[in-house]
This record gives C-alpha cells, sequence and structure tokens, in this order.
C-alpha cells in the first residue's frame, strides 16, 4: 500500500507499535498498524535504528569521523521516551585498523561505515554492522573508475557494552573468503569448504537477524547496479 508522502524506504517501529516512515522533511506516522497515516514529527531517519526498551530509541547515523586520537566519532541521537523528545550524542567508536572508504560515486569518507544492522545479544551488549576497508585491502571493485579508489569491501561488527555510548573490538565477518561446496561427490555429505570470494564491491550494507534456534544471521550486499 502506497503511504502518502513517504519519501524512501527508512521505517521504525516503536514498542508502543507506532510506525514511521521518513518524509520530505517530516515523519509519516501510523497508530494504527498502517492502516492510516498522518503527518507527525521526522522520526528515526537512519538505518541502524533500535529499541532498547522502556521507551529508549537508540539512531546512529553511517559516518564516522576520525579524531587526532585515531578513534572515529560516531554522531548519534537518543531518546528516552519513544521519540518524543530526542538528544544528540557522539559515541566513541574504536577501530584500528580502518581506513579511508570509497563509495560508488566517487566519494570519501575517513572511517567505515555504520549500516543497517544492530540487535541485542544475550549477554546484554550491543551487536552492530558496518562496512568498509582496513589498512591493506587494496583490491578494487569491478566495474568502477580506478579514479573513485573503490576498494572492495569488507563486513565487520563491532560491539557495545554501554548502550551504544562507545563501540569497539571489530571482527571481519566477510571479506574476500566465501564458502562453497565441498569436493564430495555424495551430495548428501553437504561439504563445505572455504574460497575465494567472488563479488563486485566486496560484502557490504549487511543486516543481521537472529533465527529461531539462537543462531545470529548475517546477510550482506556483495555488488551493485554497474
Amino acid at each position: 500500500m502506497p503511504i502518502p508522502g513517504a519519501e524512501n524506504s527508512i521505517a521504525h517501529q516503536f514498542k508502543d507499535r507506532r510506525i514511521v516512515v521518513v518524509g520530505k522533511d517530516v515523519g509519516i506516522w501510523s497508530h494504527d498498524g498502517g492502516q492510516t497515516w498522518k503527518k507527525g514529527p521526522r522520526g528515526p531517519d537512519d538505518k541502524t535504528t533500535i529499541n532498547l526498551g522502556d521507551g529508549q530509541v537508540l539512531s546512529i547515523n553511517r559516518i564516522s569521523v576520525k579524531g587526532s586520537d585515531g578513534k572515529y566519532t560516531l554522531f548519534q541521537r537518543r531518546s528516552h521516551d519513544n521519540w518524543k523528545t530526542v538528544l544528540k550524542e557522539n559515541a566513541v567508536l574504536d577501530t584500528p585498523m580502518a581506513t579511508n572508504t570509497g563509495g560508488d560515486t566517487g566519494d570519501q569518507h575517513e572511517g567505515s561505515l555504520m549500516h543497517h544492522g544492530i540487535l541485542r545479544l544475550r549477554n546484554g551488549n550491543l551487536m552492530a554492522t558496518m562496512y568498509g576497508n582496513f589498512k591493506g585491502d587494496t583490491e578494487l571493485a569491478d566495474g568502477y573508475p580506478e579514479e573513485f579508489d573503490l576498494r572492495k569491501y569488507r563486513t565487520v561488527v563491532v560491539f557495545s557494552s554501554d548502550n551504544g555510548k562507545s563501540w569497539g573490538h571489530p571482527v571481519t565477518i566477510a571479506y574476500n573468503r566465501q564458502l562453497a561446496r565441498g569436493t564430495d561427490d555424495d551430495s548428501s555429505v553437504q561439504t563445505t569448504t572455504i574460497v575465494p570470494a567472488v563479488t563486485q564491491e566486496g560484502f557490504c550494507e549487511a543486516d543481521l537477524t537472529r533465527a529461531t534456534n539462537g543462531t545470529i544471521i548475517c546477510a550482506m550486499r556483495s555488488g551493485g547496479e554497474v
């Protein structure tokens, strides 16, 4: 169903069941499960947004900016009343191996990009996905002009033990290797092996979900429109 006034596909559902979709300078809100919509305050419009419980909502901008100490700053907004009031804040991101990240239009960013995936682990910590380049990532993405310096992305996860006030301990999920079927002729065995990754852009724009058995699944993009 088309949502009147909606500008893009960013949407957020609050714990109290309200839904907000990004519109031009406003939010498009539903209080009845999406049956009707009306304009209101602009809601959380970052792709990395999470309900933390007790009315607390955290929305994280994707850009990370490098400081003189080598650590990065993330620009965030936090609400303690389901987005009725919002406070701006900066979080510290400690990703010491991160370096410049190119975009598919030739733009450049100082560090990795916080994008899409975020969830709370069973120990209470938060885990979020980022993509970009680490020092030593030199392979260029296929199909882009060399002057873009668009190197194949790696996807990492970072962790927070203080509800998103600081992030660190990056772990690479995928870069230049992937799983493939093993060489066993018996298909019922279903063996796998690790092989060089076949991608256009590397691995990026990841999202996270938890399966019913508790396994955390990470789904990633590996190519663009070129």
